[in-house]
């Protein structure tokens, strides 16, 4: 979990996965901007809860495929 400074919290989603958990999102303007520059989204346009899933799923998956390949995580 990330701490994150309330003064910059502008929304929290709660999006029901796929396979069912639900991932919630605490986000910040620059998290949506990152996310809107990401799927070419208008500066005022809300990203959709797929979109969001998606972000979070391509970010984590790049972040962990570069620990692998540095040998920072260790395949079990």
């Amino acid at each position: 979990m990330i701490d994150i400074d309330p003064s910059k919290l502008v929304e929290t989603r709660r999006i029901t996965t796929p396979k069912g958990p639900v991932l919630e999102i605490d986000m910040t303007d620059e998290f949506l901007v990152k996310v809107r520059q990401h799927f070419m989204l208008g500066e005022k346009e809300s990203p959709s809860d797929d979109q969001l899933r998606m972000f979070v799923f391509g970010t984590v998956k790049t972040a962990i495929d570069k620990a692998e390949a540095s040998g920072g995580i260790k395949q079990s």
